[in-house]
């Protein structure tokens, strides 16, 4: 039975024009001499595009962390690695890898005279001749995402469903203790109860980028620390194995005709220690999509969640 659910649509499309105020030049010139964009500026929104697919198709977070020490080093995605601040990282879950390697560290970039900044889960805009911020209707991101983290019910940016009357599909979460690792830095196997409660989490999300709709799943691993709040695990090495079949389909061209993908998955992931807070791995992409178009999906299967060495694994029932 085919089931619509509507994902983390991110629709990136040609920016509005902004207008332009009388200035003096000469000021002009001085205050862009003193203050300098720190971050990526494109050409235009094809530039943009192009980038953004390139960056997209890296296997990996650890390429993604590489090519942004290489080519944007004020990257907000660098930053995302090491803050424990509460605000970034719900920052960071609403955005792509690609959208986190273009952003500096206050979530900038620049697209011809236009700065472009995400504020507030919206996506704004000015000019260099016109300092306003307003809102770009056609560049905007909604997230509506399949789970069961009732943690982020709460944030105005998501909606959460516990249950979506689909099986299983709204168990996404397993607490557990763990009972072994294999360390990062040493590579020993370190015994002993974790003191503290962990807990395995999947995903299934969707973005779309100029007309390219992408859905994936993505995986994580956390640790709740003294105040009860869940934090990133980054040094226990861990293992996915996916095994799902079904499939998606999605309206695409101009006459909105469905597009249908046969999934059929069989892989493994291993993570590796150091830079591993996110796991994602994609499923299906579709092009070209209208914005706001749904993904049509209807997967089985399990996803198993494994610390390297840990006697205790779950496997995640899939029935989306």
């Amino acid at each position: 039975m085919k089931k619509i659910v509507l994902l983390g649509l991110l629709v990136l499309g040609l920016s509005t024009s902004c207008e332009r105020n009388n200035v003096n030049q000469e000021n002009l010139e001085i205050e862009n001499t003193v203050q300098k964009f720190q971050g990526l500026t494109f050409t235009d929104w094809d530039s943009f595009y192009a980038l953004h697919t390139e960056i997209n198709q890296l296997s990996s977070e650890e390429e993604v962390v590489d090519w942004s020490l290489d080519n944007n080093e004020n990257a907000f995605f660098i930053k995302a690695f090491t803050t424990d601040d509460d605000a970034e990282l719900e920052i960071a879950d609403q955005l792509t890898f690609a959208l986190m390697a273009i952003m500096n560290v206050d979530y900038k970039f620049k697209v011809a005279d236009q700065t472009i900044s995400f504020v507030d889960g919206v996506f704004m805009a000015n000019s260099d001749l016109d300092s306003e911020l307003k809102k770009i209707d056609n560049l905007q991101i909604t997230t509506i995402e399949l789970s069961s983290e009732n943690k982020n019910a709460t944030l105005n940016s998501r909606i959460n469903l516990s249950n979506n009357g689909h099986g299983t599909a709204g168990t996404t979460h397993k607490d557990f203790y763990r009972e072994r690792y294999l360390e990062c830095y040493t590579n020993d196997y370190m015994a002993g109860l974790s003191s503290r409660q962990m807990r395995y989490v999947q995903q299934l999300k969707a973005t779309m980028v100029g007309n390219t709709a992408f859905l994936w799943i993505e995986t994580k691993l956390y640790w709740r620390n003294s105040k009860g709040k869940l934090r990133y695990a980054e040094l226990e090495q861990r293992n996915y194995d996916y095994n799902i079949n079904g499939t998606v389909s999605i309206k695409v061209g101009p006459f909105g005709s469905y597009i249908t993908k046969n999934i059929a998955m069989g892989a493994q992931d291993r993570i590796k220690c150091t830079r591993s807070r996110w796991n994602r791995k994609q499923i299906a992409s579709a092009f070209p999509v209208n914005n706001l178009t749904p993904w049509n999906i209807n997967l089985s299967g399990s996803i198993k969640h494994q610390i390297n060495g840990d006697y205790y694994s779950w496997t995640a029932p899939v029935n989306w």
